[in-house]
């Protein structure tokens, strides 16, 4: 199960940040703010499958898609900083990022466990728990996402403004 979750995490951040790297590269780093949201997006019907998968293999293959991505849109949404946010306040920036992302962790379990035994009924209720948990985080991951893409797009498009063409180019 582990080994499952850990390659395809680790497949997610070497292939996104070869995207990333080819999308920029070419100039077209404003693509980076679609995957930004099509990552989420596609974790969407997973997230709520696989609590209720009726076999371990299949819940599994879900659960490591999901890690999938979500290590992908990590890497984007690092490469979105680094591509818009002033080098001297991104390591704020990341800061305030790591907070707000391990919220999910502090509150996800208490919010199942809550919905389990109140909502659902106990022990048995854990299933649709996950699924309902799973659902709510990524459908406002979504909303955010597609919230901030304006944002990104203005505030990329003053920094590349602010840019001179080199000389060598």
């Amino acid at each position: 199960m582990g080994s499952a979750l850990s390659i395809g995490g680790l497949l997610a951040i070497v292939l996104s940040g070869l995207i990333s790297n080819a999308v920029i590269n070419r100039g077209r780093s404003e693509t980076i703010s679609r995957l930004l949201a099509a990552m989420p997006a596609a974790a969407l019907v997973l997230a709520i499958v696989y609590p209720l998968a009726g076999s371990y293999a299949v819940s599994m293959l879900a659960m490591a898609a999901i890690l999938f991505f979500i290590s992908a849109q990590n890497v984007f949404l690092n490469s979105a900083i680094q591509d818009t946010v002033p080098t001297e306040v991104q390591g704020q920036l990341v800061g305030v990022l790591g907070i707000l992302a391990g919220l999910p962790q502090l509150l996800a379990p208490s919010a199942i466990g809550f919905l389990a035994e109140s909502v659902f009924g106990g022990p048995l209720g854990l299933r649709p728990a996950f699924a309902t948990v799973s659902a709510i985080c990524v459908v406002g991951s979504i909303a955010l996402l597609a919230f901030n893409v304006p944002a990104y797009r203005a505030a990329h498009r003053a920094f590349v403004a602010t840019l001179s063409p080199s000389p060598d180019l």
